[in-house]
């Protein structure tokens, strides 16, 4: 019995061993301006309640069905377009709305009646839907009562909020220079994490948050603990950047984070990265620097880079069978959204 357990556990540790090396070999899909996307840098990613994939850009924002592109801009001539091109952040409500953050307000569509208005003006810095839509200028955070925006809370003393995420007890409140707080529904603020500057929040499926800073890492918070992820030069499966950009969880719950200096996937067996990034490989990323990421209910995973459009892939498929699938398969799994 001793043997059998020894031979089980070398078998075990030898396939996690040969999963980080084929997961070298994932085979990314490319949508770029060649292809209809309006612009090559794809700062935010949002699937809606229909199924489709929202892509905002440094130049408008493509709403993609599988197939092709439909692109809206903003027209100064028509009030109801999108307030400005730069779109920085896509959410929803889960429903008939879907809104667009940029540096110059927030933009709602209704996708019933496909028409834009705008929620808010001036520089938006975060956005998060939980119930109710929530927004930050500077230091102020503003929750949407259904007709217009509130004031809900100030950080006194405080630089600019650049991340929120909302739950239903308590807010995640990340800022430019003092860190990370935790805001409960009685009003009281607690600092969790000191002195960075935290540009992204995000919850998977068993309740742990990851944050993404500028130049300090990676964050990972579990309950009461919180432990940080370093890019070390001599460690190749360390976090392949200090500055993390964005997150998702695949089907499989395995988390993938952006960074300005590649892909990572993050193994929970062993605690290491690994990375993916640009190379001459025809079906490599297009670009190593990654802005947003998304999963979509299909468990496909879509990239966005600064420079070189959306890149696709499956990992059920390529990640953990090692199947290389070919792009018309890829494409028809895309276009069943």
């Amino acid at each position: 019995m001793k043997y059998i357990k020894s031979t089980l556990a070398i078998i075990i540790f030898s396939l996690l061993c040969l999963t980080d090396v084929y997961s070298q070999e994932i085979s990314f899909n490319h949508l770029v301006t060649e292809n209809g996307l309006s612009n090559n840098s794809v700062i935010s990613l949002y699937q809606d309640a229909k199924g489709y994939i929202w892509i905002g850009t440094r130049n408008g924002v493509n709403l993609y069905n599988g197939n092709e592109f439909i692109t809206y801009k903003s027209h100064k001539s028509d009030p109801n377009s999108l307030i400005f091109n730069n779109i920085q952040k896509i959410t929803g409500n889960g429903k008939d709305e879907v809104y667009f953050m940029t540096p110059k307000g927030v933009s709602a569509l209704n996708t019933t009646n496909n028409q834009f208005t705008t929620l808010i003006q001036g520089y938006i810095r975060a956005m998060h839907y939980h119930k109710d839509l929530y927004v930050t200028k500077d230091s102020h955070i503003y929750r949407h009562n259904g007709k217009q925006f509130e004031p809900y809370y100030t950080l006194n003393n405080c630089s600019n909020i650049g991340a929120l995420y909302v739950c239903d007890d308590y807010m995640l409140i990340g800022t430019e220079e003092h860190g990370l707080f935790r805001l409960d529904k009685q009003k009281k603020l607690t600092q969790l994490l000191p002195k960075v500057n935290v540009i992204n929040i995000f919850q998977d499926s068993v309740g742990r948050f990851w944050i993404g800073t500028w130049e300090n890492g990676l964050y990972v918070m579990d309950g009461n603990s919180m432990k940080n992820y370093l890019h070390t030069e001599s460690d190749p499966k360390s976090i392949s950047s200090n500055f993390v950009r964005s997150f998702c969880e695949d089907k499989q719950g395995n988390m993938w984070v952006g960074t300005f200096n590649g892909l990572n996937r993050f193994n929970t067996h062993s605690g290491t990265f690994s990375c993916y990034q640009k190379s001459e490989r025809e079906h490599s990323l297009t670009h190593s620097s990654i802005w947003s990421l998304l999963c979509d209910e299909q468990g496909t995973v879509w990239i966005g880079t600064y420079f070189g459009g959306v890149n696709y892939f499956t990992p059920q498929y390529q990640v953990y069978h090692h199947i290389q699938v070919s792009k018309v398969e890829a494409e028809g799994s895309v276009s069943r959204l």
